[in-house]
């Protein structure tokens, strides 16, 4: 962004441009809005992988979940991911000046509209972009996680009234055990947004950094193995600290995950508290503080010299910290418990650092599959994907096991996280219904954890690498998951084939439906091992195709004759059930057999 324009200006640039992308006259502001909100709503880290066009130099596209034109329920588009898991639903407002009684009505009337949508006898005022849309969004509050957000181009004016729309909307979801999350982001929030996406994560550290503590609540403990600097830091220090020119940051990078936007629940409950003048002193008492590690730190009076400071806990409150002192409301009685822990000195890493890492985030509402990022097994699967990326039939992936961290060098690579592989490797190995009915236990537990170690280890035990057989079948999978998630970008349009609508919602199903059929192939002696298998596409291609085939008739004669029009939201509910798993197996060689 221009610097030497106002923020109104580089919206308006912005947004001008967007409408542009996707076709658009430049001067259509409100069109551009509308796709501009999609494009930050989708670099979620929830939805990103979903929308990235498989046109490099494209980027992200999310025209498919645009509603448009007239008659749009109220909506401007819908977002939501493979598992449908996660769905982000949108409404904008292309206005100028301050947030108006008008403008926090319609807020308050879109935040009430879920109901509405969810209601099937309503579809017939809707156009076909928005039917289709909340028909693959398939809208239910007690399995998803839902989120409603009414974006306008008007600045904030008195911001207590629309946050209490905000909790007020919130409240009447809640007593209804829906997991339903209401947030209004107005002009500074879009163009805050739009800079924490369009940075890119800088992979080092910083080595030296200098700040001050409290010099009356201090001391340090060097008892134990580590030195150890516990203290009171005041807020407008550690948010100085963070805003430091090429700091930011680089302060997670050996987190368990990036700061989470000022936009989510918890960063918003830190803000209000840091800004609240009655709240402010409390802040102390409130917070669980902020645990930093570094390679040295020297205390000289209440200056800490600090080398390769990193914040493993308390991310979050570090960044809204900063995010509450940019816009000026942080109160100077503001303070945060800090540990400083020198785990290794002279170096910038240690094990203790990962350890700390580690139990310091067991007490945290962090997503529980963060805990496992530091996991030895990790930066094995790094290297050796980077190794076999695009060679033979191995697809061309990077792997993610650390949120926010964004890999350098990854340009016309799609991206595998540490949950999806998790996922799909316990639904072929163990029990697919599983990861769609009680995912969240593969990652109960912070260490030695049976399930997680199902998923990612070898027969259930911890380990650090694979063998490069297992190695090459975990390859299969991957591939096979990321062609039945191609395949349906590929039929999405085509109304007539009812695969549309689940085969990337069940493309983890099918892939291991899909394994069991590769298994009885090698065991037939059709191929010898996976790492020939892998060795060649068009080898792989020749043995997989028939399976492939009949994994997806199979499925698809479930789905629509058992499933679809039968039950309630069957893409949520088919690949939870164990006993449609149980037949799917015994038809899927059966079927196969009868075509030899």
């Amino acid at each position: 962004m221009d610097s030497s324009k106002t923020k109104n200006q580089n919206l308006q640039l912005l947004l001008s441009d967007c409408s542009v992308k996707y076709g658009g006259n430049k001067d259509n502001i409100a069109l551009g809005l509308e796709y501009f909100s999609l494009e930050l709503l989708a670099h979620n880290q929830n939805f990103y992988d979903e929308f990235l066009s498989d046109d490099e130099n494209k980027g992200l596209d999310v025209s498919r979940f645009h509603t448009g034109g007239s008659s749009d329920g109220g909506l401007d588009g819908i977002l939501f991911n493979n598992d449908l898991t996660n769905v982000a639903i949108i409404q904008t407002k292309n206005k100028k000046g301050q947030m108006d009684a008008t403008t926090l009505g319609e807020a308050r009337d879109f935040f009430s509209r879920l109901p509405e949508w969810m209601n099937a006898s309503n579809r017939d005022a809707w156009n076909e972009n928005t039917k289709r849309l909340i028909d693959e969004a398939e809208l239910d509050p007690k399995q998803q996680e839902i989120s409603l957000f009414f974006i306008t181009t008007m600045t904030r004016n008195d911001g207590i009234l629309y946050e209490n729309i905000v909790d007020e909307s919130n409240y009447s979801y809640s007593v209804k055990n829906w997991k339903v999350n209401c947030v209004l982001l107005t002009q500074s929030d879009i163009l805050d947004l739009h800079k924490e996406t369009s940075n890119v994560k800088d992979s080092t550290l910083v080595s030296e950094l200098k700040f001050k503590v409290s010099n009356k609540y201090k001391f340090t403990f060097e008892d134990g193995e580590y030195k150890t600097l516990v203290t009171a830091i005041k807020g407008n220090e550690i948010a100085a600290l963070y805003n430091r020119t090429g700091v930011k940051n680089k302060l997670f990078n050996l987190n368990v995950r990036a700061a989470l936007s000022s936009t989510g629940k918890i960063n918003k409950k830190i803000i209000e508290t840091a800004s609240d003048e009655n709240e402010a002193s409390n802040f102390f008492y409130y917070n669980n503080g902020i645990t930093a590690t570094c390679s040295e730190f020297t205390l000289d009076n209440s200056e800490v010299t600090a080398n390769h400071l990193q914040v493993v806990n308390g991310a979050q409150t570090v960044a809204a910290l900063a995010a509450a002192a940019k816009s000026k409301k942080l109160k100077n009685d503001v303070y945060i418990l800090m540990r400083l822990i020198e785990t290794d000195k002279g170096k910038n890493k240690s094990v203790v650092a990962d350890k700390i890492t580690k139990y310091q985030n067991t007490q945290n509402p962090v997503k529980v599959s963060d805990f496992y990022s530091n996991e030895l097994i990790n930066k094995y699967l790094e290297q050796k994907i980077n190794e076999k990326s695009g060679k033979g039939a191995f697809p061309s992936i990077w792997y993610e096991f650390k949120r926010g961290n964004i890999a350098k060098g990854t340009a016309g690579r799609k991206k595998i996280k540490l949950e999806d592989l998790a996922y799909l490797r316990y639904a072929c190995l163990v029990d697919a219904p599983f990861t769609y009915k009680h995912q969240k236990d593969i990652w109960d537990g912070v260490e030695n954890n049976k399930n997680f170690w199902n998923a990612m280890g070898i027969n259930g035990e911890s380990c650090d690498s694979w063998p490069d057989e297992e190695f090459a079948k975990v390859g299969w999978m991957i591939r096979s998951w990321f062609n039945f998630r191609a395949t349906q970008k590929l039929i999405d349009r085509n109304d007539s084939n009812p695969e549309r609508l689940y085969l990337g919602t069940l493309s983890r199903y099918m892939t291991a439906l899909s394994f069991c059929g590769m298994e009885f192939l090698r065991k037939q002696g059709k191929f010898s091992s996976y790492i020939d298998l892998m060795g060649s596409n068009q080898y792989c291609e020749d043995v997989e195709k028939k399976m492939i085939k009949v994994t997806r008739r199979v499925v698809k004669t479930e789905y629509q004759y058992k499933w679809e029009g039968k039950v309630a939201n069957p893409r949520l509910n088919m690949p939870q059930n164990e006993s449609t798993w149980d037949d799917l197996r015994e038809k899927l060689i059966s079927e196969y057999k009868s075509e030899d």
